[in-house]
């Protein structure tokens, strides 16, 4: 629903709350409610709609944050400069999940109810940086930066 991307646009946060859409503008000055009064009403016209995408998006949102974390946990500082110069096609894996991630995510916040889609990208990306972290710390490649080896289970 364009509405909700044009007040998010403008500087409004849009969330649901017990199926209520709220709205907070985050800007310190006055929205422009000759823009913004005609957005609310589309949005309250069309309110199973967008609350069906603000569930979609909150959705992938935490998707996403889920596979970050893990991630992260994980990660070894220093070890995508290191995949991107040591194992190439890797790096390209991994970049081509997060463009494909970006693809999917744009369709979403277009309204397009592909959470599966979504899904799978952040799965497909998960994986392959957790490969990069598996990778890295099966081989003992003697090349590993000095700074990655403290956290390295390799060295």
């Amino acid at each position: 629903m364009n509405a909700l991307a044009r007040l998010e646009a403008i500087g409004y946060d849009v969330s649901l709350k017990d199926d209520q859409i709220h709205l907070h503008y985050r800007k310190e000055t006055d929205p422009d409610p000759t823009v913004v009064e005609p957005l609310l009403k589309i949005v309250e016209s069309h309110k199973d709609e967008a609350i069906g995408l603000i569930r979609r998006k909150e959705e992938a949102d935490d998707r996403f944050k889920q596979a970050l974390h893990e991630i992260k946990g994980a990660y070894i500082p220093g070890l995508l400069p290191h995949i991107e110069r040591k194992h190439p096609d890797l790096w390209k894996s991994i970049k081509e999940a997060e463009d494909r991630l970006e693809v999917v995510w744009g369709k979403i916040l277009n309204g397009e109810p592909i959470v599966q889609s979504f899904q799978n990208a952040v799965d497909a990306w998960k994986q392959l940086h957790l490969q990069a972290i598996h990778e890295h710390r099966r081989r003992s490649c003697g090349e590993c930066p000095v700074e990655m080896r403290a956290r390295c289970r390799t060295h």
